[in-house]
Parts: C-alpha cells; sequence; structure tokens
C-alpha cells in the first residue's frame, strides 16, 4: 500500500500557496501522493493564483505528474480585492520567476469534474485537502453525489469557519461572526457539511494558536543553510510567501517576536492531513447562518461533525 492520495484544492492565497508547498515537499519526502491541484479564484486573481500554483509544482519536478484546474466560480461574497493582489506578488517571488513559463499541464476540465475524475480513477479512496471556500466540493457533489462515498473520499480535511471565536469577517452589514472561506460561498459549505464526505475542519479556533511570527521565518530560514544550490528548498519559498505579509520585527525573546496580519491557516490544514497526531479532535454538529448579519457563520447544530479543536505539539 502506498502513501495517502491526496487532491489538493485552494482559492490561491497567500497562505493557500505556503500549504500547497508543504503538501509538495511532503509528496518529495513520500509521505503523501498528490493526484491532483485545483485552484478557486477566491482570495486570488485566477491567473495569479494559478500561475504560482503551477510553478511550484515545476519546482518540484511534478510538472509531468500532476495537474492543475480552476473554478471560474464568483464568490457572493468577493474577498477584498486588496488581499485578492497578493497573488501577483506571489508570482514574482525570484525562485518562481527563474526558470520561465510554467510547465505543469493547465486541464481545460472544470476543477469539480477534475476532483471527480480523480476519485474515479483510484483503487483507493483519496484524501481532499480544501484551503479556500467549499465550491469546488460542492459542484462535485451535485454532478456526481457517489463521490461522498467512503470508499471514494476518504475524507475532507478544511480550513474554514470559527465555532467559539470570532470570526475574520469585518465589513459593513456582518456582525463579525463568520469567518472567509464560509462567507465567500455560504450555500456550497451548507451543501458540503449537510450531504458531503467525512468532515475534518480546521477552524479559527485552532489557527488563532499559530501566528506567522519573525520567529517562525527565522526558524525557517535556518533550514535552507547547508542547502546545495541544485536543491529546492521549501521551506525557505514558504517563508518567501509569507515575509511581505509581516508587519513588525523583533530580535528578542520569543514572546516579543514580531507578528505578521497572518495566522497559519491553511498550513494547520496541510499540517492536520500529513501529521493527523499532533491534532485533537472533537465530535460536534454544525450548520451554516445563510443570511442576515451573521452569514456564513458556522454554528453549534444537531448532527455530528468532526473538528479540529486544539493544537498541540505543530511547533515543537
Amino acid at each position: 500500500r502506498g502513501p495517502m492520495r491526496v487532491f489538493v484544492s485552494g482559492d490561491g492565497g497567500v497562505d493557500d500557496l505556503a500549504a500547497l508547498t508543504m503538501a509538495v515537499a511532503a509528496m518529495m519526502a513520500g509521505s503523501i501522493e498528490i493526484v491532483g491541484v485545483a485552484v478557486t479564484g477566491g482570495n486570488c486573481f485566477l491567473d495569479a493564483g494559478v500561475q504560482a500554483t503551477r510553478k511550484i509544482l515545476d519546482l518540484a519536478g511534478l510538472d509531468a505528474v500532476v495537474k492543475v484546474s480552476t473554478c471560474d466560480a464568483e464568490g457572493v461574497n468577493p474577498f477584498p480585492r486588496s488581499w485578492r493582489s497578493a497573488s501577483y506578488g506571489m508570482c514574482h517571488i525570484p525562485r518562481l520567476l527563474r526558470d520561465g513559463r510554467p510547465r505543469t499541464q493547465l486541464l481545460q476540465t472544470p476543477a469539480h469534474m477534475h476532483l471527480a475524475e480523480c476519485c474515479m480513477a483510484s483503487d483507493t479512496p483519496i484524501t481532499v485537502l480544501e484551503t479556500g471556500p467549499l465550491t469546488c466540493m460542492a459542484r462535485a457533489l451535485k454532478a456526481f453525489p457517489e463521490v461522498a462515498k467512503p470508499n471514494r473520499i476518504s475524507q475532507l480535511v478544511w480550513m474554514g469557519g470559527a465555532i467559539d471565536v470570532e470570526g475574520n469577517v469585518h465589513r459593513e452589514g456582518a456582525d463579525g461572526s463568520a469567518e472567509w472561506n464560509v462567507y465567500w460561498d455560504p450555500m456550497s459549505a451548507k451543501q458540503v457539511i449537510d450531504t458531503g464526505p467525512k468532515l475534518r475542519i480546521c477552524p479559527l479556533d485552532v489557527c488563532n494558536q499559530a501566528p506567522i511570527t519573525t520567529k517562525f521565518l527565522e526558524d525557517l530560514s535556518l533550514q535552507a543553510k547547508g542547502c546545495s544550490p541544485d536543491r529546492v528548498d521549501f521551506a525557505d519559498i514558504t517563508g518567501q510567501i509569507f515575509a511581505p505579509s509581516m508587519r513588525s520585527f523583533h530580535w528578542g525573546d520569543e514572546d516579543e517576536y514580531g507578528k505578521s496580519s497572518m495566522y497559519a491557516w491553511d498550513v494547520l490544514a496541510a499540517s492536520y492531513t500529513i501529521w493527523p497526531d499532533l491534532f485533537s479532535c472533537e465530535e460536534m454538529s454544525l450548520d451554516v447562518s445563510l443570511k442576515g448579519p451573521s452569514e456564513g457563520r458556522l454554528f453549534r447544530s444537531p448532527g455530528t461533525k468532526q473538528v479540529v479543536k486544539s493544537l498541540e505539539v505543530l511547533y515543537d
């Protein structure tokens, strides 16, 4: 039996690309096998998110192995344009520019069909890692309901929601309880929670415990020491992805190190996919608010889904 097969889907943002880089590094180490990658134009401009995604796969030499597809959906509550523009900065990371135009194949097949095809073609159940809104999965379930069966998808690991903590949607008309990956397309989130495969949710409850700090980026940079020039160092690339988000800088004790405006949102979902023993889980029932000031809020309700609730040893 080979490594766990994973379909990676995200919405092209800074932390989505960091999570993809982690998944690619795990594949290079033999821990997982990436069977496909999809990009939704959520927290990115789609052309930029796709460009950076393909280049990361190129760097790992996966351009002949992994294919990329896109979901052209438009969210009912779009991400701020300034956040989405960061995806163009990611395209200009020097290491991603060095080898010219991307080689990894960009499929004309829509992302939800690509996902379903990967499920059907695999002789073992796959894991889906979703670091963006659940639109791609919802579309796959509507067109191919059988993908929800455990012999097709063993688990869906998703970064989304805020359950017992404040959300991160702060705009006129919203009460601050929603998280953006739900808020962008609340109906799809509800559909997947109600009818989708076995679900593991990594909400803000756990993500808030993992800010991106100067100390964290320093540790990543130290891993690049001694790296041969012909070897791709994914820790260094991850540091370059996160560096533009930093808003302060501190040398000193660990609790004084600078914090960015970001947390390891999608990286934690990827971490759970690769190293689930680092986390503890709690069973709970969930539903999604579809209208009003709390639109996009994830809240407790009858039923059963499993949620990643506490971070144990990720930074050890």
